[in-house]
């Protein structure tokens, strides 16, 4: 299968090579240091559970018209210009393609299917933990696993082609017969670990150990909630006691992505989460109080403040 990898950070590498390790066609779009790196040495990985181990060499571009049409398209770029980001993978996306999202948030897969067309588009979370530790090498955090399936739910074939071949690279994968669900499910963890540690600047341990910000986090993952359910979603019906055991589960010292990016300066995915969030509030009537305090106050850091 002829698959690119449309944004080279920790997660894209880390696929990219597991897909190119199994016998995939895989290029790489990266820029600036990142492509320098794959072409001086391809991809490396550390892992406890994969093992180390260096793809090399590999195909990489910043390009995408010099590619031309692929099977598969898995998107892990940060999703920050979506619509920008569409137009730019239009030449990769032929009549027969797949467009697969990995980012954290919602309406993703809709505003891409906007510019290139639905039937494109599948829809996909991720449970991998992974951090790039220089460009082009990435250290794996031990957890793992793709979950994909059709936006508009149900069996798919062409879903299950696609897990098929992330399988055969070692990469857990399941197809869900409600993506949408499974997606709000995990966004009421995400919100939470998101907005409050970057809120914060503070760990995992901050939430587990002081019940003002434990307070402050089950806020947030209520209002979540009620947003899922007045859509019509069946979340499990204890999502936020589970949620908070898998919080308690976390080293103290564990971050989020979001934290991460606040504190190096990056910008943030605030639109696809909290502002999803708080657009989904208004239009179904549930209030959401907490997410718009994390959405105003994170949005002074939301461009970033890091030099390119």
């Amino acid at each position: 299968m002829r698959i690119a990898i449309f944004g080279t950070g920790a997660l894209g590498a880390l696929y990219g090579a597991r897909l190119q390790r199994a016998g995939q066609a895989v290029t790489f779009i990266a820029r600036g240091k990142t492509l320098l790196a794959l072409r001086e040495h391809g991809v490396q990985v550390t892992s406890a559970s994969l093992g180390d181990f260096t793809v090399s060499p590999v195909q990489g571009t910043d390009d995408p018209r010099t590619v031309g049409h692929v099977d598969l398209v898995v998107f892990t770029a940060k999703a920050y210009d979506l619509e920008g980001t569409a137009e730019a993978m239009r030449p990769l996306v032929g009549p027969g393609t797949l467009v697969l999202p990995l980012q954290n948030g919602v309406e993703i897969a809709e505003r891409i299917g906007a510019v290139l067309g639905m039937e494109h588009l599948l829809v996909g979370m991720t449970f991998t933990g992974a951090v790039t530790t220089a460009p082009a090498c990435v250290r794996h955090l031990g957890q793992d696993g793709i979950r994909l399936g059709e936006p508009g739910g149900g069996p798919s074939a062409r879903a299950d082609s696609v897990r098929a071949v992330l399988a055969s690279a070692g990469i857990p994968a399941t197809v869900s017969d409600d993506i949408t669900r499974d997606i709000w499910a995990k966004l009421v963890f995400f919100a939470a670990t998101g907005g409050v540690l970057s809120l914060a600047r503070a760990p995992f341990g901050a939430v587990q150990a002081h019940s003002g910000v434990r307070g402050v986090f089950i806020d947030v993952m209520r209002e979540v909630e009620a947003v899922a359910r007045r859509k019509g979603l069946a979340l499990p019906p204890t999502v936020v006691e589970d949620n908070l055991a898998m919080l308690d589960g976390y080293s103290p010292d564990a971050t989020s992505s979001m934290m991460r990016d606040v504190v190096a300066g990056r910008p943030l995915e605030l639109d696809v989460v909290h502002g999803a969030i708080l657009r989904e509030g208004k239009r179904l009537g549930v209030p959401t109080p907490t997410c718009a305090l994390i959405y105003a106050i994170l949005s002074l850091h939301g461009k970033g403040s890091a030099q390119a």
